[in-house]
């Protein structure tokens, strides 16, 4: 819910709520007394922090003055408690971080911090550090060794290189190296010119069948084509990828992308395929590439910008919302009424009645984002938030 109490912040995640720690492990330093914590996070990456051996008082200050509450909207933004660290949103790349996360222009964190990679190779998963980590007295590792595997969200797995911690003033990028990356696959996927054709699978939450094609909905690697028949209707335990999306959260001109994808459907017309976009609303793409692809040699999907539908409902645009960041003033008031008409909308459209399909991707006879009005005001459900005389329940978003 909006009342979160972790000190990470949700701002960039749009609606993955869990954004977060992931996961955690805690070794000695040399000194034999002091310990830090290694963890992964959703969207930092890898995090070191020391002061381990006493949390309560080497991470909670509890004299700190840093005033978050930068909203008069209840319970906006969800980190609106914390005092104790600077979580002012900072864009790191295509998100954005907590500034106590984020080094300053000589690569220095606040502490307790030590290192925040940011993303490797998809969201912070799962982690383990290698056994030299833990006997830094008696059998320490050596420079140039791998210190932390880390699992990435997104599928596949990073060998991480701590280099270095305490030097003062060292980039980022020479605190820690990335030597191996695993992908989960051995797929070869279709991507713009100069682009990785690894495949990852790793969040699939989405699958459907249509035709002797099997369509996987795989997060931020989009939408995915996998025979599972051959021409003569047979079925086949060989399956390979023979189309995709561009496999990435945000565009690579000219081909835009099916980010977050999360559940995907047909209408009449099994050559258009409807991709639900976690916070993203939907995207139609044309799969009809895919019917003469080769395993090997993919179709890159593409969409038009008449496939989009996103943030938008039949009562109008939200306004003052920018792709995934969800910290306008505005999106307090629409993340309530955007949430409802996807919901009835996609409800419609897995029984099979109810609205067009033709209406969930920008329909064929008019742009993305130009719908039907209706009585209901909008700016009246944002006004009430903002004086406090409307409805403050505290929902997810």
């Amino acid at each position: 819910t909006t009342e979160s109490r972790s000190i990470l912040s949700h701002h960039g995640s749009g609606m993955l709520e869990e954004a977060g720690v992931v996961d955690v492990s805690v070794v000695p330093d040399a000194n034999g007394t002091s310990y830090k914590a290694y963890f992964t996070d959703h969207f930092a990456g890898l995090v070191v922090v020391s002061g381990a051996e006493n949390p309560n008082g080497q991470w909670h200050n509890s004299g700190g003055t840093y005033n978050n509450d930068s909203d008069p909207l209840p319970y906006w933004p969800d980190y609106e408690f914390v005092t104790s660290y600077d979580m002012t949103p900072v864009p790191v790349g295509e998100e954005s971080l907590p500034k106590f996360l984020v080094p300053d222009s000589n690569g220095n964190y606040t502490s307790p911090v030590l290192l925040a990679t940011g993303e490797i190779n998809g969201h912070g998963g799962a982690l383990f550090l290698m056994p030299c980590m833990h006997t830094p007295t008696t059998a320490p590792c050596t420079p140039g060794n791998v210190n932390v595997v880390e699992a990435s969200g997104a599928g596949g797995v990073s060998y991480v290189e701590i280099k270095d911690l305490s030097t003062s003033g060292v980039a980022v990028a020479d605190r820690f190296a990335v030597p191996v990356h695993l992908v989960s696959t051995k797929e070869v996927g279709a991507a713009p010119a100069g682009m990785p054709t690894d495949v990852a699978i790793g969040h699939t939450e989405g699958v459907t069948v249509q035709g002797r094609y099997l369509y996987v909905a795989d997060g931020p690697h989009g939408l995915s084509v996998w025979p599972i028949a051959n021409a003569s209707g047979v079925a086949t335990d060989n399956l390979h990828l023979v189309a995709n999306t561009l496999m990435d959260e945000y565009p690579v001109d000219p081909y835009l992308p099916a980010p977050h994808a999360a559940k995907v459907n047909f209408g009449s017309d099994s050559s258009k395929a409807y991709v639900m976009s976690q916070s993203l609303g939907m995207r139609r793409v044309d799969v009809s590439p895919a019917a003469n692809a080769q395993v090997g040699a993919p179709a890159l999907l593409n969409l038009g910008q008449t496939d989009i539908y996103e943030h938008s409902t039949e009562i109008g645009n939200a306004p003052g919302i920018k792709g995934q960041e969800h910290n306008e003033q505005q999106a307090a008031a629409w993340a309530r009424l955007i949430r409802r008409a996807l919901e009835t909308q996609w409800q419609n459209l897995c029984r099979g009645g109810g609205r067009s399909l033709r209406h969930l991707g920008g329909g064929h006879d008019r742009p993305a984002g130009q719908w039907r009005h209706s009585r209901y005001d909008p700016d009246q459900d944002l006004r009430a938030d903002q004086t406090g005389r409307g409805s403050r329940r505290t929902e997810s978003r």
